[in-house]
């Protein structure tokens, strides 16, 4: 997988695709985040070699929420999360 991303590291093993949040010390999801994560798996979908994903995060907590607070006042929360 040749695409770099600000918040994820991505990465596969076998037929295991792994994407991990890189968003210490909390991993707070937000809609880049989101938007990041789904435009990995659908990267992993076209492989065609990937038959299962593990989503982990860098630091104590997985994902202590969510931070909406720099969402676009146009779109909604739903468009950015509906691969997820």
């Amino acid at each position: 997988m040749s695409a770099t991303y600000k918040d994820i590291g991505v990465s596969s093993e076998g037929h295991v695709g792994i994407v991990e949040i890189q968003r210490p010390p909390h991993n707070f999801f937000d809609n880049a985040l989101i938007n990041q994560i789904a435009d990995a798996f659908e990267a992993f979908d076209r492989d065609g070699n990937i038959r299962a994903y593990v989503l982990c995060a860098q630091g104590k907590s997985f994902c202590a929420g969510a931070d909406f607070q720099n969402r676009p006042s146009t779109g909604s929360q739903s468009e950015s999360g509906k691969h997820l």
